[in-house]
């Protein structure tokens, strides 16, 4: 993992992409988590001594609020793969410059003991590696962290009501 401080820096740089990916995480999984308690408040309005009418104005309050809460999901589902993959793809064009310039500073002795080939692969490969640890791994890990946390204070307000 010692290896692996060297990206914060790019983390410094691209800390507002990041931070706001980090908010559409949060904000995904809450309009999807809250679908449970909507969904079993639906599946009890039977239970319940309504007349037909207040039947149909809960159920239709309740599939608003299903559609709107999906809807909003969907909408920062989009925006948090846009910020931290779009974050991870600056990231690796970043990296591939830096090793560039780098590959600029090398003696031609270098050059004639490593094929050329192999650094390019080398580049495009092992950068993309790195690329894939910071986008999907990041945000794959931030969305496991919220769904763990709202889903556990979720199921506790429920034990509580």
């Amino acid at each position: 993992m010692k290896e692996l401080k060297y990206l914060n820096k790019y983390f410094l740089r691209y800390k507002k992409s990041l931070f706001l990916g980090t908010i559409c995480v949060i904000l995904n999984i809450f309009f999807f988590t809250v679908l449970g308690p909507i969904i079993q408040n639906i599946t009890d309005l039977p239970d319940q001594n309504l007349s037909r009418e207040e039947f149909q104005h809960e159920l239709l309050k309740y599939a608003a609020f299903t559609v709107g809460s999906t809807l909003l999901g969907g909408v920062f589902l989009y925006f948090q793969r846009q910020a931290i993959i779009g974050m991870s793809r600056h990231i690796e064009f970043d990296l591939k410059n830096e090793i560039y310039q780098h590959y600029q500073t090398l003696p031609l002795s270098f050059y004639r003991k490593n094929n050329t080939g192999d650094l390019m692969a080398r580049i495009s490969e092992d950068v993309s590696l790195v690329r894939m640890y910071l986008g999907p791994a990041i945000m794959y890990g931030l969305s496991l962290f919220s769904t763990s946390s709202l889903s556990s204070l979720l199921c506790y307000s429920l034990m509580q009501s």
